[in-house]
């Protein structure tokens, strides 16, 4: 009798031993949302990379799951908002697209202050990860980027300031819609992926854009014209939830 009880108790011990090693070893899995297309080249050349070395290194401690084409929510505006509600753990965030949140990257928008993407990332990458810029207390910066410089993309031509008087033009933020208005344009906001119909619909005469969204959106197919005038950049950013990310083992947040 005793010896089948301590058979039967070594049996349940190793058997919750084997249940318990098994539990250790799942990982922490983190969705990762992006409201752009699967081969969109942000996607394509950073996105996936990213995510394809986090889950080799980090195999049985990190998991992140991806969910592009606007899986876990379509509208750019609201990533920033998704991480905090915890429907995502890490999101790609335009910090444009959503008024008053980070509002001092406006500060970026201004023109003329950038000559090329590599400059504006490097500047934007250290005031941001430095604590420099106000609005990221809540949230981890995984990746910092800068867009390269804004400029004109229209289905009328435009060869010179004077003949932007009048013409509406989507712009990208709050900053590049004042410079414009300043200089005769109409500004009207709106996601990229509305752009294309727009344009030939009539409602816009063309976008603001820097280059991959012309090609990405398919901007380039309605707009015949590019008037390349150094406008303002914009920060694009790979945000986790800060709870989120404390609450991980430290290897995990290795």
């Amino acid at each position: 009798m005793l010896g089948r009880l301590l058979r039967n108790g070594a049996m349940l011990a190793l058997a919750a031993s084997l249940q318990l090693s098994s539990a250790q070893a799942e990982p922490v899995v983190l969705k990762f949302a992006a409201f752009v297309p699967d081969a969109e080249q942000t996607v394509v050349t950073v996105f996936k990379p990213f995510i394809d070395a986090v889950n080799k290194d980090g195999e049985g401690v990190v998991k992140i799951e991806f969910y592009p084409n606007g899986a876990l929510g379509r509208s750019p505006l609201q990533q920033a908002q998704m991480v905090l509600d915890g429907v995502a753990d890490i999101a790609w965030v335009v910090a444009s697209y959503t008024p008053g949140r980070f509002q001092e990257n406006e500060v970026f928008e201004l023109p003329g202050q950038f000559q090329s993407l590599k400059e504006a990332t490097t500047v934007i990458s250290r005031l941001v990860n430095g604590g420099k810029i106000k609005g990221y207390e809540q949230y981890v910066p995984i990746g910092v980027f800068a867009s390269a410089p804004y400029s004109l993309h229209s289905r009328v031509q435009v060869r010179s300031l004077a003949q932007l008087q009048g013409k509406k033009f989507r712009v990208a933020g709050a900053i590049e819609g004042e410079a414009l208005k300043s200089l005769g344009a109409v500004p009207v906001g709106m996601p990229p992926t509305e752009v294309p119909e727009s344009v030939s619909r009539g409602t816009i005469d063309g976008s603001t854009s820097h280059p991959a969204p012309l090609f990405d959106f398919g901007i380039v197919r309605v707009t015949r014209y590019h008037y390349f005038m150094p406008l303002g950049v914009v920060p694009l950013t790979i945000l986790m939830n800060r709870k989120k990310f404390d609450s991980l083992p430290p290897k995990a947040q290795e």
